[in-house]
């Protein structure tokens, strides 16, 4: 630790004081300079994080008079749980006095040490009789940089996932490589050579409602069907179900501890600066790719192919783009996009030491709290199931709540196809007309390894 917390601004790496520090600045209710220290805050503390926003403002003190409150932080991502308030899940920002914490000189870097922090509740009035607390928010609310008295109605931080539209969707993935057609009223991807599925492999049609891409009548097409309609296969998919009702005591007990484990080591925010992305994204990207020799799209692997990727992305403007950091330096990154009330949790990748400390866990626990916190997801589609036997992926995700879903679907193939399939590869047509089986759980499980992109999966 290092510097002074006198003179901070945005973007500043910063470390948060010892609760014995922070207890020493604190008046009798709990408070420095009309700024309340909440329990929650004390997991924080010893941690070290970016400044988001810096603001002074005079402000009605909700004990007695107007004070002015100076150079208070917001930093990044970093959010109260309600713990210590009946399990408030308002996720408001949480405000933090210069006298709390201190710039770190990022010239003289080192990774700070977790301290062992006393997390039993200050003995402070933040219950004012039961069922009623009071709270930072209560003292003041802060919003886009406007401090607004406490009798103002608060707003929720957290902002509602942006949708795009199935065309939207459409012309992004082609932006990015993927082989997609639109025919008959309706957009096809080729998962296959010749062969194609439906972009959105969940979206049911009629069979034979409509026109098949021309190269399909070479290989093959395959799409699902309403419930009734006739069938020939099934196809499956990896979908987390009610999404109103995720939150953390929902996981079991392994994996919640995985999950706040990684809350003490990263802290996780929205990514909307591309040349943050490419700058910082990149060597992720790249350590993912050498670590399991991934081979889709591999163009992305020269900067220049990374960087076109990631303009594309943040042109088509997607849904949702998170951040897991340690300290200033970006460890992990998801990518998801939302259609009318499905999220599609398109693309991860982080590092390797990242992903022993559960940066995956953390991130996925993430969407799909932000997609319960949106009201209006009612699912989280995560691919369809890679039919490898012990496969990490598929198991990291059905032993965290991720449910598999198999629709009745239609199936044409080429006849020549069919026989060729029949004969040389009975595998894969067994699969082709049969739902995929989820392999069984083990008892060992070895760091996640996903990424990208639905359609490969």
């Amino acid at each position: 630790m290092s510097g002074s917390s006198a003179s901070f601004r945005r973007g500043d790496l910063i470390e948060v004081r010892s609760w014995a520090e922070i207890r020493a600045t604190l008046d009798k209710d709990g408070m420095c300079e009309c700024l309340a220290f909440m329990p929650e805050m004390l997991k924080y503390c010893g941690r070290r994080f970016v400044v988001s926003k810096r603001f002074t403002r005079n402000y009605k003190c909700p004990l007695g008079g107007t004070r002015k409150i100076r150079d208070v932080a917001l930093l990044r991502d970093v959010f109260c749980d309600g713990s210590a308030h009946d399990g408030c899940q308002r996720a408001c920002i949480l405000c933090w006095n210069q006298a709390w914490f201190t710039k770190v000189d990022k010239s003289n870097y080192e990774p700070a040490v977790l301290p062992v922090v006393d997390a039993s509740t200050p003995a402070f009035p933040y219950q004012r009789a039961p069922g009623r607390y009071r709270c930072q928010y209560d003292d003041m609310v802060v919003v886009r940089r406007i401090v607004i008295p406490p009798e103002a109605p608060r707003q929720n931080p957290i902002r509602r996932i942006n949708r795009i539209s199935v065309d939207e969707y459409a012309n992004l993935q082609q932006a990015v490589g993927e082989k997609i057609v639109h025919v008959g009223g309706r957009w096809w991807r080729q998962v296959r050579p010749c062969f194609f599925r439906a972009l959105l492999p969940f979206q049911e049609f009629p069979a034979h409602s409509g026109k098949l891409p021309p190269s399909a009548w070479l290989g093959g097409a395959q799409h699902i069907v309403p419930s009734g309609h006739q069938a020939n296969s099934t196809m499956s998919f990896l979908i987390f179900t009610g999404g109103a009702g995720y939150s953390l005591d929902s996981l079991r007990s392994k994996y919640r501890r995985e999950v706040q484990s990684a809350e003490r080591r990263f802290s996780v925010s929205e990514l909307t600066d591309c040349t943050v992305f490419k700058q910082q994204a990149y060597p992720i990207y790249t350590a993912f790719h050498a670590r399991t020799r991934y081979r889709y799209l591999t163009e992305r692997l020269k900067k220049s192919g990374f960087d076109r990727w990631a303009e594309t992305v943040f042109e088509y403007k997607p849904s949702l783009v998170l951040g897991a950091w340690r300290g200033a330096e970006l460890c992990a990154v998801t990518i998801a996009n939302a259609i009318e009330d499905t999220l599609i949790y398109s693309t991860f990748f982080g590092g390797d030491e990242a992903l022993r400390d559960h940066v995956a866990s953390l991130l996925l626990h993430r969407v799909r709290l932000r997609a319960t916190q949106d009201g209006g997801i009612a699912q989280v589609y995560v691919g369809m199931p890679k039919m490898v036997e012990g496969h990490g992926v598929d198991n990291f995700l059905t032993r965290r709540g991720c449910g598999v879903v198999t629709r009745p679907a239609a199936l044409w193939l080429n006849p020549a196809s069919k026989l060729l399939l029949r004969w040389f590869m009975s595998d894969q047509y067994a699969r082709l007309l049969s739902a995929h089986k989820v392999p069984a759980s083990v008892e060992v499980e070895t760091a996640v390894d996903c990424t990208a992109d639905t359609g490969e999966r």
